[in-house]
């Protein structure tokens, strides 16, 4: 039993265990003693968050606040996925929030209005990523704010709506159009898809040789029981025999006395 929960703490945490001479084990967390003795450590997860507002998770000990080390196993592949993946996608799509926002502003407050009045800002100042992403109060509730003349009083150019157009085609975000970086988003998710379930394929595989291993060390054989139990049979029989032969060479020889 204390083998089947150390095998199932090893597929959530990378461990260490070491068996003590007195039968006890002991067992490590990234340097950090879990279980020892009567001694006994459990982990927490704390959030942190960075500058852009991305939290981050650590995994820690209660007794001593020790940060653990996990890169393996499932909550390994967890904290990963969210600390590393994650956080670099969400800052992306940031980034593309923001460069979207800003360069359209800087179009749509060179053209004027159906009022002839040049334009405002068409979405919201100061945006800092996609949780904010919004257009311009003003704009929102008064359309006929939205700049689309090149000059006052040419109703029905579209000039300074074309030029917004065509910022999808530039490049606006790390030298890639917007098509362009979103196109580069998804093949990166669908590569790293593909590597994650390659890579798991293989490991199974591996576990399972591991595990037959394991199994050949520590495991039951049905056909290796039975075959000694015969064996302790033929023995028992045979010392049967043996007594039961001695026993009669004792009365003959009592018998002749």
């Amino acid at each position: 039993q204390r083998d089947v929960l150390l095998s199932e703490l090893a597929s959530k945490i990378d461990i260490q265990v070491t068996e003590n001479p007195s039968g006890t084990v002991e067992v490590l967390a990234g340097g950090h003693i879990l279980i020892s003795e009567n001694y006994t450590n459990q982990l927490k997860t704390q959030m942190t968050q960075d500058n852009n507002g991305l939290f981050h998770s650590n995994i820690k000990t209660i007794q001593g606040n020790k940060s653990i080390e996990v890169i393996s196993g499932e909550l390994g592949g967890l904290l990963e996925f969210h600390n590393i993946h994650v956080s670099s996608y969400i800052n992306s799509i940031n980034e593309t929030a923001v460069s979207i926002a800003n360069d359209v502003n800087k179009v749509h407050v060179t053209g004027f209005n159906l009022n002839g009045l040049p334009g405002s800002n068409f979405f919201q100042d100061a945006i800092s990523g996609a949780g904010d992403f919004s257009l311009s109060p003003q704009i929102e509730l008064d359309p006929s704010l939205i700049a689309t003349s090149s000059a006052p009083g040419i109703n029905g150019d579209s000039t300074t709506a074309q030029a917004i157009a065509e910022l999808q085609y530039d490049e606006i975000i790390n030298g890639r159009s917007v098509l362009d970086n979103y196109n580069s988003l998804i093949a990166d998710v669908g590569n790293r898809v593909q590597e994650a379930t390659f890579i798991r394929q293989n490991q199974e595989k591996i576990v399972q040789q591991l595990q037959i291993q394991k199994a050949s060390v520590t495991g039951v054989s049905l056909d290796e029981e039975m075959t000694q139990l015969i064996q302790f049979e033929q023995a028992y029989g045979a010392a049967a025999k043996m007594i039961s032969t001695v026993d009669e060479l004792m009365q003959t020889i009592l018998s002749l006395g």
